[in-house]
């Protein structure tokens, strides 16, 4: 490479290239041309080519798989995720230990001595290789530089660079800057011709629907592009791809996936667990059972768990030999996973084998892509093991750590959505996109807790320069992301996960509300509306604490408009799913329809959340979601007034089907509620005598267990009864009100039913 050549550096090969496109496309002749734009791994990487001592510069994979070979033979560096935290810590640091005298290892603890001993054997390979990490040949280069080996070039950094100690060594001997532009990394507010936007969902499950219709605006407003950043982007696609092509949207996918996430990856781990004999090895017998990869039927692979899972003497050895019996990727796929424990190589036809199952593993184009990659990274990990003459057994925690990267398209020539990982906004480039969607701005997604390890605290008594902060990073991310949009900025936060679990907005957002309101308040001043202004300044509490007109303009949606979202937005509804059989009760029976609201069309709105709850203890969805009744005395706690009112129910029940009693109904009301305050003051007087928790007094048990039968439904079918007869042990959190109210009914057999008629109770009217 021409040294004479100015240099300019970018963070991203994404944003170099931008920038030579940009400047193809100025109006000064000549502003493309006498000019390098690279990223700095790629400036050493062309320098080393010219001015190295013949040394190759190792790769990513080649480094993990040492670094894996290492740490196994390392005592310092046996813990589980060891060799990609040391392979990273080895490739920024060398510079810095690759003279042994530098490092005084007098005065370091032994857990620390090991572990540079454990680098040091790792850079011990390399030589013996003939490899050198990049940043120690930037090292040597900057000291080419100073001895006038290597003439000096202008270098501009144009970008935030993550710079080691050795490129910062070569980048202040060439005269460059290593610091980038520090205002990338602020949250400010946006420019006044982007237009911003908040998306709030209750649940995760709302979320897919506030993101069609902000689609559907920006596409009627004009929009040609948009790039939604999602947290799960591939299942993100599959949700959205389908409706947005038929709305005339071209949309791409661009992420990166775990290699454990994808069907061969899954497989691998079940086998891995069978023949390791792990205590899990049922459940990963099942999911191979299910495993598109496996080959078996749906219906064989039912039949497959009810069979493992009814024999109780069964070990992972039997259930392996079951599935190889009805699988014959299976019986390949242990022959791979027992070829690499043992560090042997596998055998040519066992990958072939793999390879046809590969292929008859699924029909949709992308998803087969994506598990051709993954078994061509299997491939290609074991072909590179046997060339650096390492065991394959090094491969197991290098395969736990592994990414694909995933690309995909569908639609036709329309305007362009992306759907891509929070990882593509170290590429952004400014004014890239019409419209830019953070369709998750939780703090899971965009939280800045920092994981250290042995090394950080090596890192800190060597006094080795660190990696920037998290803070730093999301920062950086959040603030390309703004300057990526053109029109408009939009971002989407959930209340809850997909598990139900409280959700908490990222520290961004509140940054963003600031500099927006800040931004909006000053210009509302200037023009004269103090009363705008005065807006700006106050919050939300209802939503985030966003500003008020900021608030105000929020699309919100509760995952109660899943039915809607689903049924009318996405694709009419077509089927229906079998839903299992709860533990007591009967769905079908229930007429949940009177509790629920419905759509415009006249659909009903149930939640997932709510299915679930139902079917794991219809006890709890009934007094939880139906009654609602207020919070507990504060001598009881979730768990024992959860039990005492579930019991109460269980044995009420379990009574009046023994006496042939099939339901509880307007004509035996009267009779059957003296009955069940009878057993509640009978369960009142076990308290005591039982272990632990605590003993309740009788008027707040007997509101406790009464709270649960506010309602007086009709027409459910009796609860089982007897010995078989399925019982839920637990209850987490029912609230119970601790006074009973003034007109007590019973619910249905096994508080499966719901009332058809209305009754009064603490918290108001029966709603969903």
């Amino acid at each position: 490479m021409p040294t004479t050549v100015p240099v300019e550096l970018y963070r991203t090969i994404e944003r170099a290239n931008a920038a030579a496109k940009a400047a193809a496309t100025a109006t000064a002749p000549g502003a493309a041309f006498g000019v390098r734009r690279l990223t700095a791994a790629g400036l050493v990487e062309e320098l080393w080519e010219l001015w190295g001592d013949g040394r190759v510069l190792v790769s990513a994979e080649e480094r993990s798989l040492l670094a894996a070979r290492t740490a196994s033979t390392c005592d310092a560096a046996a813990a589980s995720g060891a060799p990609s935290v040391l392979a990273a810590f080895a490739a920024e640091h060398a510079a810095a230990l690759a003279d042994e005298r530098a490092v005084p290892v007098a005065e370091l603890t032994s857990l620390q001595r090991g572990l540079v001993a454990c680098l040091r054997s790792y850079y011990d390979e390399l030589a013996a290789l003939n490899l050198i990490e990049a940043d120690e040949a930037a090292d040597l280069l900057a000291s080419m530089v100073e001895d006038g080996r290597l003439p000096a070039m202008g270098v501009t950094v144009c970008d935030c660079l993550d710079v080691s100690g050795g490129l910062r060594h070569l980048l202040t001997a060439l005269g460059a800057s290593a610091e980038g532009d520090e205002a990338l990394a602020a949250v400010s507010c946006l420019p006044e011709d982007v237009e911003p936007g908040v998306l709030i969902a209750a649940g995760a499950a709302a979320m897919p629907g506030l993101l069609l219709d902000e689609m559907g605006r920006v596409g009627r407003a004009g929009a040609r592009s948009v790039l939604v950043v999602a947290a799960d982007p591939a299942e993100l696609f599959g949700v959205l791809g389908a409706p947005l092509c038929t709305s005339g949207w071209a949309v791409a996918l661009r992420c990166t996936a775990p290699w454990r996430a994808t069907a061969f990856g899954r497989a691998w781990e079940c086998a891995r667990r069978l023949e390791e004999g792990s205590p899990h090895w049922l459940e990963a017998a099942t999911d191979f059972a299910y495993n598109p990869f496996s080959g078996i039927a749906e219906r064989k692979a039912r039949d497959l768990n009810g069979r493992l899972r009814k024999d109780r003497l069964l070990t992972a050895t039997d259930a392996a030999e079951i599935l190889a019996g009805e699988s014959d990727s299976f019986s390949a796929l242990a022959l791979a996973v027992r070829a690499v424990a043992c560090g042997e190589s596998v055998p040519p036809r066992i990958l072939d084998t793999l390879s046809s199952a590969v292929g008859a593993a699924s029909s949709d184009a992308l998803e087969r892509a994506v598990e051709r990659a993954a078994f061509d990274k299997l491939c290609g990990l074991l072909a590179l093991a046997e060339g650096l003459g390492v065991s394959t057994c090094a491969l197991t925690p290098l395969l736990a750590d592994a990414t694909l990267s995933v690309e995909g398209s569908s639609g036709t020539d329309g305007p362009l959505c992306e759907i891509a990982g929070a990882a593509v906004l170290d590429s952004l480039v400014p004014k890239s996109w019409d419209v830019v969607i953070l369709a998750d701005v939780s703090a899971r997604t965009f939280g800045i807790s920092e994981s250290l390890s042995a090394l950080d605290g090596l890192a800190e008594t060597l006094g080795l320069p660190r990696e920037p902060s998290a803070l730093w990073r999301q920062r950086s991310r959040f603030a390309a992301a703004q300057r990526a949009a053109r029109r408009r900025f939009v971002l989407g936060v959930s209340r809850r996960d997909e598990r139900e679990s409280e959700l908490f907005p990222s520290f961004l957002l509140e940054e963003f509300a600031s500099a927006q309101a800040r931004a909006a308040a000053d210009r509302a001043l200037a023009a004269g509306d103090e009363e705008l202004a005065l807006r700006w300044g106050r919050p939300d509490p209802a939503r985030f604490g966003l500003p008020e007109p900021l608030a105000a303009r929020a699309r919100c949606a509760g995952e109660g408009d899943l039915s809607q979202a689903l049924g009318a937005a996405f694709a009419p509804v077509t089927g229906c799913e079998e839903l299992l059989r709860p533990s007591r009760g009967s769905l079908r029976s229930l007429p949940l329809l009177r509790y629920l609201q419905r759509t415009p069309e006249g659909l009903p709105v149930l939640s997932p959340s709510a299915i679930e709850q139902y079917l794991h203890c219809p006890y709890r969805w009934f007094v939880q979601s139906c009654i609602r009744p207020e919070a507990p005395d504060e001598r009881f706690g979730p768990r024992e007034l959860g039990n005492f009112a579930h019991e109460a129910f269980a044995r009420f029940y379990d009574r009046l089907a023994e006496e042939g009693v099939r339901r509880v109904d307007a004509e035996n009301i009267e009779a059957m509620v003296p009955r069940f305050e009878a057993l509640v003051d009978e369960l009142v007087r076990e308290q005591p005598e039982r272990r632990g928790g605590l003993s309740p007094c009788g008027d707040d048990a007997r509101g406790a267990a009464a709270g649960g039968a506010a309602q007086a439904p009709t027409g459910s079918q009796p609860a089982p009864a007897g010995p078989d007869a399925p019982r839920a042990t637990k209850w987490s959190s029912a609230s119970i009100p601790s006074r009973s109210p003034t007109a007590w009914t019973l619910p249905a057999s096994g508080c499966g039913g719901a009332s058809t008629a209305s009754m009064p109770t603490q918290s108001g009217d029966v709603s969903w």
